[in-house]
């Protein structure tokens, strides 16, 4: 406790470059920053962003666009191809006596997630436009799922939907038709 009047000087050339008392004095603090002076880019911080941009811009920018361009032609050739003159005079499976009514050909039983996912997306999508659809279940009737394939000179997957006795597609054409608005277009 009597050494608590003495006063603790620095010298201006520390021995070690490890010796923390650097930042204690002014005349050290010039020290360290004559020291900073000799390092690249003093001033400027390492900028991680101006090089990620650089990246961004130079790689992956174009691959955007490309699959951006690549999906809006898609659209505009889909939406084309679906329009309500091509869905009435198209060639496809007829289903004779249905031309006043949407039939959909569908599975109620659990057993493949994900046929029984589309079929109920599909019921859910026509009980949105609140119209009366005719629910054939294959599941139930096997003469449905003959008349199905007799239809489509296949063994199909479910669910499938004609509208107005012509045939649209499964769930993906629905679900497609749906989010461009076509869907709502052909029930008018």
């Amino acid at each position: 406790m009597s050494d608590s009047g003495k006063i603790l000087q620095i010298p201006e050339n520390p021995p070690s470059f490890f010796n923390r008392s650097l930042t204690m004095s002014s005349s050290s603090s010039t020290t360290v920053q004559q020291n900073n002076n000799n390092k690249p880019n003093n001033n400027n911080s390492f900028n991680r962003t101006s090089s990620f941009k650089k990246l961004i811009t130079s790689v992956v920018e174009p691959k955007v666009k490309k699959l951006k361009n690549i999906f809006l032609e898609a659209i505009k050739t889909t939406s084309s191809s679906y329009s309500n003159e091509e869905a009435e005079k198209s060639i496809g499976p007829r289903l004779a006596g249905t031309e006043d009514r949407i039939v959909v050909y569908l599975t109620s039983l659990r057993g493949v997630r994900r046929t029984y996912e589309d079929c109920y997306a599909v019921r859910m999508i026509f009980g949105g436009f609140r119209v009366w659809v005719d629910e054939r279940d294959v599941s139930m009737d096997s003469a449905y799922r003959k008349e199905l394939q007799t239809l489509l000179k296949r063994k199909p997957s479910l669910p499938q939907v004609f509208i107005r006795g012509n045939y649209v597609g499964g769930a993906d054409v629905i679900k497609q038709l749906f989010e461009t608005g076509q869907l709502a277009q052909t029930l008018k």
